[in-house]
């Protein structure tokens, strides 16, 4: 079983953006207590980073605090320990006075863009790739938890980058049952709603299904289709 690396940052006393002569171009999510960010160089502005902030404001109790602190170092934590050519890389991570943050290489779209427009090869390019990382997961007693379209980015050479790993989980020796399940809507299996036999992996790679039918047939995922039945016919 992996032991994770424990999450390593700075800690600036002002904003990261700042130090790395960075400014913000665009807001990619906004989720409240957390954002990501496209940020450019100021005197490269060609040069460009996504930053995925975890957001400290001045009212935040104790509770919230702990709890953002422990998000992001859960998150950072996977990122920093896994090690495959389809998973983002972080380049730098910190603690500043409004917010906790890492930043990653800049990737210019994801999976939910453009489904119509795939061709029959980039759409067995993206299931080839994501099948290897899954399995690279997999191996490791590693689960994603969240595997939909929208976290699945694209470089300028049509690699796979896996991101968003916050629902992520190391699941014990012991047992194939995931501690709680986040996931979303339209990509959640069919166990959370009609049994209580919860196998984490097998829950994994039905998300990973759902994902890869929205690739072949070009449609993202809905709630109101029973896609174990349409397999079966």
């Amino acid at each position: 079983m992996p032991v994770l690396k424990e999450a390593k940052y700075r800690v600036l006393n002002k904003d990261a953006l700042e130090i790395l002569d960075m400014e913000q171009m665009e807001l990619l999510a906004d989720r409240g207590n957390w954002e990501v960010i496209v940020a450019a160089r100021v005197r490269q502005p060609k040069v460009k980073r996504v930053l995925k902030k975890f957001l400290l404001f001045e009212d935040d109790d104790d509770t919230s605090r702990m709890w953002k602190r422990s998000s992001f170092e859960h998150e950072l934590s996977f990122l920093q320990s896994l090690e495959h050519h389809n998973i983002v890389r972080v380049l730098a991570a910190f603690q500043c006075p409004s917010y906790l943050g890492f930043a990653m290489g800049y990737h210019p779209t994801d999976l939910s863009h453009g489904l119509l427009d795939m061709t029959y090869s980039e759409v067995e390019s993206y299931t080839s790739q994501l099948t290897d990382v899954m399995c690279y997961l997999h191996g490791q007693r590693i689960i994603h938890g969240d595997l939909k379209l929208g976290n699945v980015l694209l470089d300028r050479a049509g690699r796979v980058k896996l991101c968003d790993f916050g629902h992520s989980q190391v699941i014990h020796e012991d047992t194939d049952k995931p501690d709680g399940w986040g996931g979303t809507d339209g990509y959640k299996p069919p166990e959370l709603y009609h049994s209580q036999v919860h196998n984490a992996f097998k829950m994994d790679n039905y998300s990973l299904g759902i994902l890869l039918w929205a690739l072949f047939f070009g449609t993202a995922p809905r709630n109101n289709i029973d896609y174990l039945k349409e397999v079966d016919n």
